[in-house]
């Protein structure tokens, strides 16, 4: 079963739904493709925020765009990728932990 949404019949943008996969066009040469297989962007790419607010796989962020501008050496290496775990909402627990045992005892 495939489910198309455009705003008219000749329109070149459009959504394109299917039980397996979702389509997002703004034309043939520029759409968001999502499958089980992953997710394909095509087209030209504005990712509009600072690189360290782009995490990957989780755990990893960019350094900021002063850092990227340093050259990396073997007496001053520049990491690619800094591990950067989101645990913040960790701490958060770990202190509310904290304070309901301390009113236990």
């Amino acid at each position: 079963m495939r489910r198309v949404f455009k705003v008219t019949g000749d329109a070149a943008a459009g959504i394109e739904l299917t039980e397996e996969s979702a389509k997002l066009a703004g034309d043939r040469n520029n759409f968001f493709y999502a499958d089980e297989s992953g997710s394909y962007v095509v087209g030209p790419l504005s990712i509009l925020t600072e690189p360290q607010n782009i995490r990957m796989a989780g755990m990893f962020v960019m350094p900021t765009a002063y850092e990227m501008t340093l050259p990396s050496t073997a007496v001053t290496p520049v990491p690619q990728l800094i591990a950067d775990p989101p645990i913040e909402g960790f701490a958060n627990l770990a202190q509310s932990v904290a304070q309901f045992i301390s009113e236990l005892i």
